[in-house]
């Protein structure tokens, strides 16, 4: 009882499953790598990013992402005595909680924490945990106003 658009591409090799409840879409053009978790009547819209690295994404119910956003739930090391490409992956994953709105081409990265009810605005780029019911903007993503504030 949920819509994947022909157009979206989803991932799920063993061990990184894709679980997607009732209700929720998918749209087109949309890359999904799991390990992800989709809740409830959650809407992804198209061209949206999301891999889930070693720990994976876990979106609760009635989420809405909208397009062009980007979910990370690894990161790669940057010592600098490395090579990039000889460097470890690490990964925390990433947990949207109930009711939450990431606005249009929003980055997400490796470890954040999104409480429920939280809006992030559009072209947001959030590397730290936000707090339940808050509304943040910005790159970095940094507290505007709770969401009951007129």
């Amino acid at each position: 009882e949920c819509f994947i658009s022909p157009e979206a591409r989803l991932f799920a090799e063993p061990g990184r499953a894709i679980t997607i409840k009732a209700g929720s879409f998918i749209g087109a053009h949309a890359v999904l790598h799991g390990p992800i978790t989709i809740g409830k009547n959650v809407g992804i819209n198209h061209h949206v990013t999301m891999e889930g690295g070693k720990a994976g994404i876990e979106i609760g119910d009635h989420c809405r992402i909208a397009a062009y956003s980007h979910i990370y739930g690894f990161n790669h090391r940057i010592a600098v005595d490395q090579l990039i490409d000889d460097q470890a992956v690490e990964s925390k994953g990433v947990r949207l909680g109930t009711d939450v709105w990431l606005g249009a081409h929003c980055g997400i990265t490796d470890g954040v924490t999104i409480g429920d009810g939280a809006v992030i605005g559009m072209q947001s780029v959030v590397t730290r945990d936000v707090e339940s019911n808050s509304v943040v903007a910005g790159n970095p993503a940094k507290f505007i106003k709770w969401r009951d504030e007129h």
